[in-house]
This record gives structure tokens, C-alpha cells and sequence, in this order.
């Protein structure tokens, strides 16, 4: 089975809609159309100790790559560009009651890495990297 990283080809403005598609939303519920959007769904799915919005420490949401990806099928006129987004709870969640049929988590790992697209393995390899080094 290969596997990819959820995104696809972006064929307006909403760059957004292209990682909702891979959630199944509520009713009447609209199209993410910015960032603020996207992190606002993500962060409803963490827990919180107290009644509050979660803590720094028990959610993270930030844009860690956006740019070129190295990619076989990239040429001259056209080439492939990431945004990648760190999305970490340290705290309970349910999340995954929202993934599609087709959506699966994966721990990043060896055997994950060999059924990524080359470029993806790349990307992502080069971002644990610098998450390790930032980390305390």
C-alpha cells in the first residue's frame, strides 16, 4: 500500500479546503478559508485540564516548511510546493472520530518512510530533524 501525505493539487485560492476534504465535517459548517480556520478545528479536538482553552504545552499548532518540494515529476514550468503544518496534542483527544474511511494516522517510522514518495520521505525526515535539535 503507498501512502501519502494528505494535500493534493490546489485548483484555487483555498489552499485550506484541500486538507478539510480529508475530515468529515458537521453540517453547516463552512470552508476553512485561512489558517486561523484550520487551527480553530484542530485545537476544538484538544482536552483541556481545566474549562479553559488548552495550554501551549497541551496543543501546538504551527507552520513548521512552506516551499519547494523536491519532487521526480517537477520541471521547469512547474513544480511542486509544501505547506506543512505541526499539529501535536499532549493531552487527549478524539480527533481521529473525524478522519474519512480513507484517512489513517501513521507513526513516522522506517517502514512508513519507504512507502512515502521520495520527496515526501525527504521532507519529513529533514523536518524530525529540526524538530529534535529544537526541542529541549
Amino acid at each position: 500500500m503507498d501512502l501519502s501525505l494528505p494535500g493534493g493539487f490546489v485548483w484555487s485560492e483555498n489552499k485550506f479546503e484541500v486538507i478539510q476534504s480529508v475530515f468529515k465535517m458537521d453540517e453547516g459548517i463552512y470552508a476553512w478559508l485561512t489558517s486561523e480556520d484550520m487551527v480553530k478545528f484542530f485545537k476544538n479536538f484538544a482536552t483541556s485540564l481545566s474549562d479553559e482553552e488548552p495550554s501551549p504545552e497541551e496543543f501546538k499548532c504551527e507552520q513548521i516548511y512552506c516551499g519547494y518540494m523536491d519532487d521526480i515529476l517537477n520541471t521547469d514550468q512547474a513544480w511542486k510546493e509544501v505547506e506543512l503544518w505541526h499539529i501535536h496534542y499532549n493531552t487527549w483527544t478524539n480527533i481521529q472520530r473525524k478522519f474519512k474511511a480513507t484517512t489513517r494516522w501513521k507513526v513516522l517510522s522506517e517502514e512508513v518512510f519507504i512507502k512515502l514518495p521520495y520527496g515526501q520521505t525527504i521532507l519529513l525526515q529533514d523536518v524530525i530533524r529540526s524538530l529534535g535539535e529544537n526541542s529541549p
